[in-house]
């Protein structure tokens, strides 16, 4: 018995002298470790504004094709997106200047191919200085004259030079698309007149036409008025249950 309890005690100590102790492992300097956040954040972001393109190119031509049938809920349709850098998080809009143009005025970030802004000449990043003469801070003052006019007259500056532009705007329905950060493969109509995309839904559609039928699906909850005052109060709370999640 006791030469058993000997071997075990041998044992014991061989095993914990292989054991690597604390030590040994090597320790990460917290520069790397941030810079991998950084990186990590990054890749995050514009991959977000990738889905969030591809999102917004199948919307626009559903708003636009659809219009006929959205009777009074109908909006001007210039095939642009601004955005300005108090939207952001100080971290995120200095990471997105790898990228866009970010201004307390607003910047363009997107433009549809086929959209009137395309055709007037309006480029990616131009920042936007006065709207029908009107002089614009932020990109809520801008969107506030953008979706009541039928036409525009844009100052844009454009590589430290102005640069004047028209449009005409094309009919759409008035309704909103939204892409939020969740990993569920999801979309919906809410009662705020919006269709609600998640990242996990972009990552999962395989093309164009399947993000459409997604979508078109949704839009047509709207169109018919689907969307009761009692299934909304349903999918806000559906809704608030994600974004916090």
């Amino acid at each position: 018995m006791k030469k058993a309890k000997f071997f075990i005690l041998i044992l014991i100590l061989l095993i914990s002298s292989c054991a690597p102790s604390l030590k040994e492992i090597p320790q990460v300097p917290k520069e790397a470790i941030e810079a991998e956040r950084l990186k990590q954040r990054k890749i995050a972001l514009f991959t977000y504004f990738e889905r969030k393109e591809k999102l917004n190119q199948v919307w626009y031509n559903l708003i636009v094709g659809s219009a006929p049938l959205c009777k009074k809920k109908i909006k001007p349709v210039y095939g642009f997106e601004i955005h300005d850098k108090e939207m952001y998080k100080e971290e995120d809009a200095k990471l997105l200047t790898e990228k866009f143009v970010l201004d307390k005025n607003p910047t363009v970030w997107y433009i549809h191919p086929n959209s009137p802004a395309f055709k007037a000449g309006l480029k990616i990043n131009d920042k936007i200085l006065k709207i029908n003469d009107r002089e614009v801070k932020d990109s809520r003052s801008a969107m506030e004259i953008i979706k009541k006019e039928k036409n525009l007259k844009l100052l844009v500056e454009r590589n430290g030079e102005l640069v004047e532009l028209s449009m005409e705007s094309l009919e759409g329905c008035s309704y909103e698309v939204e892409l939020i950060f969740h990993e569920s493969i999801n979309a919906w109509a809410a009662p705020d007149e919006k269709v609600y995309v998640t990242t996990g839904l972009m990552r999962f559609v395989q093309s164009d036409e399947d993000l459409a039928l997604v979508l078109g699906h949704e839009l047509a909850h709207h169109v018919m008025g689907h969307i009761t005052k009692k299934m909304g109060n349903i999918i806000l709370g559906s809704l608030i249950d994600i974004l916090i999640a």
